[in-house]
């Protein structure tokens, strides 16, 4: 978290997000859990996922997700309102995105995992869904 009196010029970096072909926008859930489903089964496939994995978990709706909570996008002005920035990844994602979004930054430390949990919930399943989709949704659009 950064002082907006202290800062002058903020970096343009951010943490990468592949988009590929046919990775959305989605019209509708359907779609997304569709996408989600077939990102599995090519993990799985290929042996960069567990055969037993919880699917996607369509359950809980759609909700606004800033999608990209991380240390350099929340200000303290000097007043000590937080300011969030940085709108790039945001959207209508799963109840449970927000926290998925946060675990590669906020993951180092426990205390960090409690953070993100209170913030955006603790969706410990879906996460590990995540993980054994990962190398399909960041490689695998490349044998497939």
């Amino acid at each position: 978290m950064y002082r907006l009196s202290s800062l002058c010029r903020a970096s343009r970096s951010y943490r990468s997000t592949t988009v590929h072909q046919g990775s959305g926008p989605f019209a509708t859930y359907a779609e997304i859990s569709a996408w989600f489903a077939h990102k599995l089964v090519v993990s799985q496939r290929l042996k960069h996922a567990h055969p037993n994995v919880t699917p996607f978990d369509s359950s809980l709706p759609l909700v606004f997700t800033h999608f990209d909570h991380i240390p350099r996008n929340l200000f303290l002005d000097e007043r000590n309102k937080l300011w969030v920035i940085d709108f790039q990844l945001s959207g209508l994602y799963p109840q449970w995105f927000e926290y998925a979004g946060m675990l590669p930054t906020w993951d180092r430390f426990e205390y960090h995992r409690r953070i993100a949990a209170f913030v955006a919930g603790n969706y410990k399943i879906q996460r590990v869904f995540l993980i054994n989709v990962d190398w399909a949704v960041n490689v695998g659009h490349l044998v497939q």
